[in-house]
């Protein structure tokens, strides 16, 4: 096993995932997704996407590691936003009560 190899594709993930959890966050905040489950997709595209690219474009891996970075970082996207969530991103219940909220308030206002 190579040791080295795996630590950079790690680190490599690692440093990807913050770009990534900052773009789900975004596109959460964005987008009313109607099911939980479209948003573990759309993370995993984000993620493999800019994860792989990320890989691509600052390190020394090639396609096949860099795809695996790009795994690893949804993997570690998901656990750091799981962890950080409640301390520094808004919760997706959270968000939708407060488009919900803000839609009554504009139809309130509107009338």
């Amino acid at each position: 096993m190579n040791i080295e190899l795996l630590k950079q594709v790690a680190l490599v993930a690692v440093a990807g995932s913050i770009f990534t959890t900052a773009t789900v966050q975004q596109i959460k905040s964005g987008i009313t997704f109607k099911k939980s489950k479209t948003l573990v997709w759309v993370s995993l595209i984000v993620s493999l996407l800019l994860g792989t690219t990320f890989a691509l474009c600052f390190s020394d891996l090639n396609i096949v590691y860099s795809l695996w970075a790009g795994f690893t970082t949804w993997l570690g996207a998901e656990a750091i936003y799981t962890a950080l969530e409640d301390k520094i991103f808004k919760p997706y219940s959270e968000i939708e009560a407060n488009k919900k909220a803000n839609a009554i308030e504009l139809e309130r206002n509107d009338k």
